[in-house]
């Protein structure tokens, strides 16, 4: 398909411009305009996380934000009403998995901080920034002998303690974050607690979780659940579902109460 959007399509620039392969790119758009965007890139035998803006028409060189030497994968990117950027993603290094976190704040980059904590792996991270400076962090961790959902906010310069939005009882995968209004934060994954993997949502308002939430009303496996969050507060969820018995995308919206 071919769309215009108020003229034609510029021509596909490469914008890693590397001999390895470069993979996982995700996007945002700062408070100022700029473009900022990071990807895995492979590095030997391992992967590096690199970052770059394009503050008007042209990207910046890329900037390394990953420890040296060690397998870096899964980045997530999110641009903060105060202008500063957050970028997460996941290292294994010595048989474990961690997630990191990086702040870009006037031009220099803070960190990077390991998010999870308790001796506990993490992978496959999300981030998303709130109101009153506030940043959502969710990762797949493994708690239980099994994969969990972990999450962790970070308020003014403070990080606050980790919680498992899970259980225990099943294996939940994938995990994705959006801020809503007030403060308020959606987290959705698929979780096999209802016999096969299911759309999973949890809602913290007022600094509080609330249940979780079984979306899809089909008994048929669900997997790759994405939400975004409307300034009303309204929840809306894609998800890939095979009810018909090949994989659809479907798509739900969950109103204010």
């Amino acid at each position: 398909m071919s769309r215009r959007v108020g003229g034609t399509w510029t021509a596909a620039e490469n914008v890693t411009h590397d001999s390895t392969a470069s993979l996982s790119p995700a996007m945002t758009r700062g408070q100022d305009g700029a473009l900022h965007m990071v990807w895995e890139d492979k590095w030997g035998d391992n992967s590096r996380i690199l970052y770059a803006c394009c503050p008007d028409s042209a990207w910046s060189e890329p900037v390394c934000l990953s420890r040296e030497g060690a397998l870096a994968t899964s980045p997530a990117i999110a641009a903060a009403s105060d202008g500063k950027i957050y970028v997460v993603w996941a290292e294994r290094e010595k048989n474990r998995q961690n997630v990191f976190c990086r702040e870009l704040s006037r031009g220099e980059w803070k960190g990077p901080v390991q998010v999870n904590g308790g001796g506990h792996s993490g992978t496959r991270p999300s981030v998303a920034t709130g109101s009153r400076a506030t940043v959502h962090v969710v990762w797949e961790g493994h708690r239980h002998d099994k994969p969990a959902i972990c999450y962790r906010q970070k308020t003014g310069r403070r990080w606050q303690t980790e919680a498992e939005l899970t259980d225990g009882s099943s294996k939940a995968f994938r995990p994705v974050v959006a801020a809503g209004p007030g403060g308020s934060a959606y987290a959705a994954w698929y979780d096999d607690r209802w016999g096969v993997p299911q759309a999973t949502l949890r809602v913290r308002e007022d600094g509080k979780w609330g249940p979780v939430c079984r979306v899809n009303e089909s008994d048929a496996p669900t997997y790759f659940v994405t939400v975004e969050v409307d300034k009303s507060g309204g929840a809306h969820l894609l998800f890939q579902d095979r009810r018909r018995g090949t994989y659809d995308v479907y798509y739900k919206r969950g109103a204010t109460q």
